[in-house]
């Protein structure tokens, strides 16, 4: 048996006509209509996640701390723009949906995006007021 058909590769609950082992094709791969992982997430995980975190409440303050460049409620010690941003970007996803890519093509021209530290913080605001957070802001606008 080579390493690919070790037991341990493929460890799981036997399937209908045989073993994990007779699943697969003489290159190792999964035959076609067969699963991987045929009992799927293991039970209970989804529940123990969200009690762990209040229904997800918890994870989503972390976010709106580092969106907000709220060290205390990011629970780090600072709040660096680039996590600010991503946190904000995140958030805006999961509210309204992510935006469509538009490709464009200029011939000889250049295209940039600089937002200042006040359009940072009234881009954040505005994400964070469509969530229902208000409109707190933190004082970390600059790059670090």
């Amino acid at each position: 048996m080579d390493c690919l058909n070790d037991i341990s590769v493929n460890a799981g609950t036997p399937q209908a006509g045989g073993t994990a082992l007779a699943q697969r094709d003489a290159s190792g791969r999964w035959l076609k209509g067969v699963s991987g992982n045929p009992g799927g997430r293991m039970p209970g995980v989804e529940a123990l996640i969200r009690e762990a975190t209040s229904g997800g409440k918890d994870v989503i303050d972390v976010l709106v701390g580092f969106a907000l460049g709220d060290p205390a409620r990011a629970k780090c010690e600072k709040v660096p723009a680039r996590e600010q941003r991503y946190a904000a970007q995140w958030l805006a996803e999961r509210l309204w949906g992510k935006t469509p890519q538009v490709v464009g093509v200029m011939a000889g021209g250049e295209v940039g995006v600089n937002l200042t530290a006040d359009d940072r913080r009234a881009l954040y605001a505005f994400v964070l007021e469509g969530l229902g957070f208000g409109e707190e802001v933190g004082d970390d606008g600059e790059e670090g």
